[in-house]
């Protein structure tokens, strides 16, 4: 998930710089919800990393029987 957002994430400002003229291009509507997206992937980002959310990533612990 990382390495695809990091991917994604240096694509949009590299887009605006090559091609300006295709943003300006979309419907407005389109470019906001993109910001949108940007932001709600960045903050899940941020949370998969949080010291809680670890916890429900480890493996279980094996039951002694």
């Amino acid at each position: 998930m990382l390495v695809f957002f990091v991917l994604g994430f240096l694509m949009l400002p590299l887009a605006v710089i090559i091609a300006p003229q295709v943003m300006l291009l979309m419907p407005t509507l389109l470019v906001v919800f993109g910001f949108i997206q940007c932001v709600v992937q960045l903050a899940a980002l941020v949370l998969v990393f949080m010291p809680t959310s670890r916890i429900w990533f480890r493996p279980a612990a094996q039951l002694i029987a």
